[in-house]
């Protein structure tokens, strides 16, 4: 198994991301030289599941909503659940590809779920980090 590259958890780093070492109780990690100091850490992060409701900050939302919000800039009225929102969603993206504003969109969703403590390496899978619901 590898070890938790610093290419990994850069991303996380602004967004008070916590970290969970061996079997202690998690820690929210501040500075990134805080990571080198032990061996055997785990970030604490969620599954890519966009339709899920989450809490950050004190605020309870439904992720693939709030980015189509977003994206918009309105309330997705025409959807009458999570899943027709996220068809609508990557349909749109999908058909932003050839328009010059695609890269910034991206990175906006990209930072966002990465703000969120979403898995997007797939870290999970390597064992280098545990989900919110495992704690």
């Amino acid at each position: 198994m590898e070890g938790l590259e610093l290419k990994y958890l850069a991303p996380y780093l602004p967004y008070k991301v916590r970290y969970k070492r061996n079997n202690n109780k998690a820690i929210i990690l501040k500075r990134w030289d805080e990571w080198f100091k032990f061996d055997g850490v785990k970030l604490i992060l969620r599954p890519l599941d966009l339709n899920k409701s989450i809490e950050v900050d004190g605020n309870r939302f439904i992720p693939i909503l709030e980015l189509t919000r977003k994206l918009y800039q309105r309330e997705p009225e025409s959807f009458n659940n999570e899943k027709s929102c996220q068809i609508w969603l990557e349909d749109h993206l999908s058909s932003l590809k050839e328009s010059k504003g695609y890269d910034n969109i991206l990175h906006w969703i990209f930072q966002d779920l990465i703000k969120w403590h979403f898995d997007l390496f797939g870290l999970y899978d390597k064992g280098l980090c545990i989900y919110y619901d495992e704690i």
